[in-house]
This record gives C-alpha cells, structure tokens and sequence, in this order.
C-alpha cells in the first residue's frame, strides 16, 4: 500500500524508487523533519522538502475526499 501511495506523490519517479528502496512509509514520512529525510537519503535538504511538500499534499487531498 505504501509503495502504491508513494507511487501517486507529484515528485519525481526517482525519488519515489529512492523511498520505495528504503523502506519509508507513508507513516514515518508523514512525522519526519525534512531536514531527516535529507539525512536518510542522503539528499539535499530542498529536495526533501519537495518529498515533504508532496506529503503532504496528498494527504490534504485525501482529507478532501472523505
């Protein structure tokens, strides 16, 4: 389920197959500091923030829908 929620992030298809990877799920990204995700992806922390922002994004839209 998680890979099929990552898969539907507006990021690139690169990043989404970096957090599929390791392991991340939805859960752990959504409580996660963009600066940690930079460290654990060993990623720039701006584009931690676009996962970040993806994030958080989609589960806005979700809230909408119910």
């Amino acid at each position: 389920m998680d890979r099929e929620i990552i898969n539907q992030l507006d990021i690139p298809t690169g990043l989404k197959d970096l957090l599929i990877s390791h392991g991340f799920t939805i859960e752990q990204l959504v409580n996660m500091q963009s600066n940690d995700i930079a460290k654990a992806l060993n990623i720039d922390e701006d584009v931690a923030r676009l996962i970040s922002a993806a994030i958080k994004k989609y589960i806005e839209e979700q809230r909408r829908r119910k």
